[in-house]
């Protein structure tokens, strides 16, 4: 025989417990307890309209990036390669060779580069 009392406390707990913490969480259970049930879904409704217009700015932007480098897919490409190119004959001409184990300066740590170009 199920009960339906504890039944719903349960769920209601429940729901307590695995909603977020968060400050927007935070300011609809502050609404709800001083103002009442109707102040804290009004606020709960803002919350969730807020958060779907943040999502759709996020997907258009995301379609405008798409649309950009499918306009100009062959010049993005070509220019990357070119810039891979040039970075690997740097490094190719930069003649950097291992010093020898007896040499004094094999004992030197060796200097790292972390600007693109040095």
């Amino acid at each position: 025989m199920i009960f339906w009392a504890p039944l719903l406390s349960g769920i209601g707990f429940g729901f307590v417990v695995a909603a977020p913490v968060g400050p927007m969480s935070l300011l609809c259970m502050n609404r709800t307890l001083q103002q009442g049930f109707r102040a804290g879904l009004a606020t709960g409704f803002g919350i969730a309209l807020a958060d779907a217009v943040y999502a759709l700015v996020t997907v258009s932007a995301f379609k405008a990036v798409n649309d950009f480098t499918s306009a100009y897919a062959l010049p993005l490409r070509l220019s990357g390669s070119l810039l891979l190119g040039l970075l690997g004959a740097k490094s190719l001409l930069r003649g950097e060779s291992t010093p020898k184990p007896d040499s004094p300066a094999a004992a030197a740590p060796p200097t790292v580069c972390c600007h693109l170009f040095c």
